[in-house]
């Protein structure tokens, strides 16, 4: 199994992206999501030869509030990441499949894009720049309204 950093796209419409802006392949697309102005999400799915292709277990959307910065992003994927491991861990028994089928026509294999991680320390403080103009900008517009952070 792989915990992925982005929604993924489900045939099961409880498992979808609020919006089809938040469907990412490749590494460290949350980052991505945030350039893109897409909902935050993580996708705990089954492992196999073609990228992020595997059948969904479990997604869950990342919270973002408005006066998060980066660093309190990059805590929220990874709060998210854990709990979706773990309530999947705790319901799978080991033998028995589970998951639901990605749609075919959104897999990487047929022309969606695949975001790569940056080659270099410098590009990667780049495209972290580039997030945290976007918050600051406040056009970021996949924000929790109202309610407490839980992190």
């Amino acid at each position: 199994m792989n915990a992925h950093g982005a929604f993924l796209p489900s045939s099961d419409p409880s498992m979808q992206s609020p919006d089809p802006s938040g469907y990412m392949r490749g590494a460290l697309v949350f980052l991505y999501a945030l350039l893109d102005n897409a909902p935050l999400g993580v996708s705990l799915h089954h492992v196999l030869p073609a990228l992020d292709a595997g059948d969904i277990i479990e997604v869950k959307q990342v919270p973002v509030n408005r006066s998060d910065k980066l660093p309190q992003i990059i805590r929220s994927v990874c709060r998210v990441t854990a709990d979706v491991w773990a309530s999947s861990l705790l319901l799978w028994d080991g033998k028995t499949h589970c998951g639901v089928e990605q749609k075919p026509e959104m897999l990487l294999e047929n022309n969606r894009e695949c975001r790569r991680a940056p080659k270099t320390l410098e590009l990667l403080d780049d495209l972290a720049r580039e997030c945290e103009k976007v918050l600051e900008s406040g056009d970021y517009k996949w924000v929790v309204d109202g309610g407490e952070r839980v992190v």
